[in-house]
């Protein structure tokens, strides 16, 4: 049993004909709850507008399987795995009271591993995957009051691509992100307590994608 999944694991990373790469860029909406935002508009009042928004770019890498183990050392090229790595820059959290505003941006890293099965050109193909998600998020009050803050959360990710050629794609995604609001700290203002929260962007978010295969 060890040595068939030392061997699948071995061919199916190993060096093949067949080797992909590209870029891509998406644009799309997620999930975003600025809590901290929302708690001191209702003691102090003002207004607070989200952006749900997101654009990104990514580079992917990925290659046929092959099964070599079961003694047939062809390669399958509808099933491949590969791997993404990629950028995501949210729209701005805005909270405005008199005179008074605070900013907040989230960017985010994921990297995500995935089995695809591809039709050829002309045709839909189907992608499944996880992977880590790393999450910056920092609340501005001023060019010298900034606080800023890193989370991993895991995510899992579905997604087709309809392929116009051998070199571009358009596809859209379906991602779920585990929760990733990040309490700061407790800070005590005029008598009352908050907890500062950036904001959560968990949940399903949804993405339009365009790729270029080298």
């Amino acid at each position: 049993m060890k040595k068939i999944f030392f061997a699948i694991v071995i061919s199916a990373f190993s060096v093949s004909a067949y080797a992909g790469y590209g870029l891509g860029i998406k644009t799309g909406v997620g999930g975003n709850t600025p809590q901290t935002m929302y708690d001191v508009n209702n003691v102090y009042g003002g207004s607070v507008s989200t952006r749900d928004y997101f654009v990104g770019a990514e580079a992917f890498y990925e290659h046929n399987l092959r099964l070599d183990f079961l003694g047939n050392d062809r390669e399958y090229e509808e099933h491949k795995i590969g791997l993404k790595f990629g950028f995501e820059q949210y729209g701005k959290n805005t909270y405005k009271v008199l005179d008074e505003k605070v900013t907040e941006n989230t960017f985010m890293l994921p990297i995500t591993a995935y089995y695809k099965y591809d039709q050829g050109v002309g045709k839909l193909a189907f992608t499944i995957g996880c992977g880590l998600t790393m999450i910056q998020s920092d609340f501005k009050v001023s060019e010298n009051n900034k606080l800023d803050k890193w989370k991993g959360v895991f995510h899992i990710v579905a997604g087709t691509e309809y392929r116009i050629s051998e070199h571009i794609g358009l596809g859209f995604d379906i991602k779920y992100i585990t929760k990733s609001g990040v309490l700061d700290k407790i800070y005590n203002v005029n008598g009352h307590s908050y907890k500062l929260y950036f904001s959560d962007r968990s949940g399903f978010n949804g993405a339009l994608a365009a790729r270029y295969y080298f």
